[in-house]
């Protein structure tokens, strides 16, 4: 195979032109990418070698998946969704085109060598379709642990080839996956995975206010109980992150609720 590397933007009429000299036949995005490509003229572009559109980095709005499916459908192209996580080498699983549009939203299967299962609370298999538990994989792209200085890189394989995604999913009859949720709090938005705690703790040490993160993988909100600081929290959090403005919306209250041990209630946050 051969790679196409260019510093061009995508958004620059000269991508699609070299794509189309090169006759490249895959272009793989994160959600962000195609959300560009559909306010331009994709549609409407001429790529007869282009086989294959693939999307990673985090769960795509549905319309956009079912419309991006749709054109390939119709195209004569395939459209792949991917899942992963940087500790498995960036893919774990995807969903088969002659499902695109059938199973929308799916993650769908383990990548070839790799392996797919749910365990419940307790760590127990869980065997029957339709149950929700927290997905786990087991491939030889498992990361080996992690390496906090110098003296934990004798430590070896910790991991043994399966990680546990914190990611609570459920498997149809077909065994394709779907995520529900995160047993984690980060976020992945405009594909890059983000904490929560790791953002509060960025909001705390740098003004020393109160704060609670928050929200999906479309925006992150942020409630903060002093209003001069509110732009420049947003500020902050675009600086540290590298991530777009828009990523991030934030807000003042009165106070953040908590328990009587101080814990903060996120649940009544987001209520």
């Amino acid at each position: 195979a051969t790679i196409l590397i260019t510093w061009l933007s995508m958004t620059d009429p000269n991508f699609w032109k070299f794509i189309k000299e090169q006759q490249a036949t895959s272009f793989t995005g994160v959600p962000y990418s195609f959300q560009i490509l559909n306010l331009m003229r994709f549609f409407r572009m001429d790529l007869p070698h282009l086989e294959l559109l693939t999307q990673g980095g985090g769960k795509m709005p549905t319309d956009l998946n079912v419309k991006f499916a749709e054109y390939c459908r119709d195209n004569g192209k395939r459209w792949i969704a991917t899942y992963g996580q940087s500790e498995c080498t960036a893919r774990m699983a995807y969903l088969p085109a002659k499902w695109a549009l059938d199973k929308v939203g799916s993650i769908g299967i383990a990548v070839p060598n790799g392996e797919l299962s749910l365990i419940d609370a307790e760590g127990n298999p869980i065997t029957s379709p339709h149950t929700e538990g927290e997905m786990c994989y087991r491939g030889a792209n498992v990361t080996m642990g992690y390496a906090h200085n110098q003296q934990d890189l004798l430590l070896g394989d910790e991991n043994n080839a399966l990680l546990r995604t914190g990611d609570l999913a459920y498997r149809d009859n077909d065994g394709c996956y779907y995520i529900v949720g995160r047993k984690g709090r980060f976020l992945k938005l405009f594909g890059m995975r983000v904490g929560l705690d790791e953002c509060e703790q960025i909001i705390k040490s740098k003004f020393s206010i109160e704060c609670a993160c928050v929200g999906t993988d479309d925006k992150m909100i942020i409630y903060i109980t002093s209003d001069p600081h509110k732009q420049q929290v947003k500020d902050e959090l675009v600086d540290k992150t590298k991530i777009v403005a828009s990523a991030f919306e934030v807000r003042v209250i009165n106070e953040i609720p908590k328990n009587q041990t101080g814990k903060i209630l996120y649940s009544k946050l987001e209520q």
